[in-house]
């Protein structure tokens, strides 16, 4: 299981945690597991992973993965940052097939930090990856995994 990182995330660089959530034996159970990441400055990124108990005791889970986009490094560059950021997710927007896409398929961005928050399935998130593998290397867009563009 991998814990969340004791001291600060340095500027570009990201991480990953493990969430267990127990679907229990009763069908039709809904989980909702809260997640928290303080951000520089205090500011609080929230988000909640959700599941539900279908049929049998097998939970269908969503899986959150981070992944880091340029994010500006004072006012003078806020606008070009924050256009890169936009056109960056429109591609990987455009590469991720919308019907393919689950019903738990969602991005959002911590636009000060530059963190890519992608929520979905297993193949939502392995569409993304692959969606940002295609981007062009100067993209600057960095994996959960701590990896460039995978």
């Amino acid at each position: 299981m991998t814990a969340p990182p004791k001291d600060p995330v340095a500027a570009g660089a990201s991480f990953t945690v493990d969430v267990t959530m127990d679907p229990g034996t009763k069908p039709g159970v809904a989980l909702v597991k809260p997640v928290h990441v303080t951000m520089a400055g205090g500011q609080v990124q929230s988000m909640q992973i959700k599941a539900k108990v279908k049929g049998s005791p097998v939970a269908t889970a969503e899986s959150v993965t981070l992944f880091r986009l340029p994010s500006p490094a004072d006012e003078a560059h806020r606008t070009a940052v924050e256009r890169t950021q936009d056109e960056i997710i429109r591609e990987i927007d455009a590469r991720v097939a919308a019907d393919k896409r689950s019903e738990l398929f969602r991005m959002q961005l911590h636009r000060e930090s530059g963190m890519l928050f992608v929520h979905g399935s297993a193949a939502d998130i392995d569409a993304v990856r692959t969606a940002v593998k295609a981007l062009p290397a100067d993209a600057g867009v960095r994996d959960s995994r701590g990896e460039p563009g995978a």
